[in-house]
């Protein structure tokens, strides 16, 4: 029985893996908030700078203190979420600054998932699946120890996934909040 338990244990932790690695897939986090200087101003604080001003604009989501207002834009006009797909070398100079990745677009794509968060824990892939043109992309942030704080105020919270390219149609993520 003992030996049965351990190998289903073993073929659900193969599975985890495989599901993964099957299209190279890693992710980065990136958070961009504002925070007050001694003089009570909004200063963008994205550390190290990552992505292009007009990107960081177009990108941004309801919910973070992201600096919508400085660029006269209504916070109930802006969405929850947004993804972005990036596998054109155009489109990835019009977003990134500096990549966390080294990328060869002729091979890999970007998806960049943005959202509103109140926690610094990193985020995990936990699935990546494609079928008929849509690639699933399953995201939880990690489970902070007992008793440890670390919710913040609300800022935008990227996610930088680089995989192997694929003709992709659309891209749904499910973020778990655990």
């Amino acid at each position: 029985m003992k030996k049965f338990a351990l190998f289903l244990l073993v073929c659900a932790l193969l599975f985890a893996f495989v599901s993964c690695v099957r299209y190279h897939a890693k992710a980065e986090d990136v958070a961009v908030c504002y925070r007050k200087d001694f003089e009570g101003n909004n200063v963008l604080t994205e550390d190290p700078i990552v992505f292009t001003e007009s990107f960081r604009i177009q990108t941004m989501v309801k919910g973070a203190l992201n600096g919508y207002k400085a660029e006269g834009l209504d916070p109930e006009t802006l969405p929850e979420t947004r993804t972005v797909l990036i596998d054109e070398k155009e489109e990835f100079d019009a977003a990134f600054v500096a990549c966390p990745f080294e990328v060869d677009l002729e091979k890999e794509m970007i998806v960049v998932y943005t959202f509103s968060f109140v926690y610094s824990r990193p985020t995990v892939i936990k699935k990546v699946s494609f079928s008929d043109g849509t690639l699933s992309l399953k995201l939880e942030n990690k489970r902070a120890k007992w008793g440890v704080k670390d919710a913040c105020q609300p800022y935008q919270r990227y996610v930088i996934i680089k995989l192997d390219k694929l003709d992709v149609d659309e891209v749904k993520v499910d973020y778990k909040i655990r």
